[in-house]
């Protein structure tokens, strides 16, 4: 079986002054559901809540869990990947350390609540989900299934880095070593 890269996709469809504007290109091997083996970030249009969800790379679709159900979109435009060297951990009842912030929901309001990306084996297939809080929620067949164990959550570790050199279309990677003193 061949390795599958997860490259975390972020859209760009709107300007956006905070962090995760900021971050950079990450990518993780992912042994799940090789149909969805993205996970897709877009924000509503009040730009106060993230939409964390997976991305078939082939119809060029990203479902997001919400409320229940599982919602799709479709976007033709450019997109910006991010990630630096991420590995994933057991959840154990809590937000573990440098876990991967994905965004917010109902950001800078007094009820703002952070985003995290996990995954979840779901009648048999592992399947890319969001975290909010405590419950992981994954976005299978048109529904939202809401689990509080039995999960894993996607965190960041320091050193290795890749980097995109082109869009969606046709991705090429480098790797950058960012301990090295020659820089390809």
């Amino acid at each position: 079986m061949s390795k599958i890269l997860l490259v975390l996709y972020f859209f760009t469809t709107i300007s956006c002054s905070n962090i995760l504007a900021q971050r950079k290109v990450r990518v993780v091997e992912w042994q799940g559901d090789t149909k969805y083996s993205l996970v897709s970030r877009q924000y509503e249009k009040d730009e106060t809540t993230t939409l964390v969800g997976k991305f078939n790379m082939n119809a060029k679709i990203s479902y997001y869990p919400y409320n229940g159900k599982e919602f799709h979109y479709t976007d033709k435009k450019d997109k910006e990947l991010l990630f630096d060297n991420p590995s994933w951990v057991q959840y154990k009842g809590y937000i573990p350390p440098r876990a991967f912030i994905a965004g917010y929901e109902n950001e800078g309001s007094n009820n703002e609540k952070m985003i995290y990306v996990c995954q979840r084996n779901h009648e048999g297939v592992n399947v890319l989900c969001k975290l909010i809080e405590k419950t992981c929620l994954c976005p299978y067949n048109g529904l939202e299934y809401k689990y509080h164990e039995k999960f894993n959550v996607l965190i960041e570790l320091p050193a290795i880095k890749f980097g995109i050199i082109e869009t969606l279309n046709n991705p090429s990677f480098e790797f950058v070593d960012e301990n090295s003193d020659n820089k390809n």
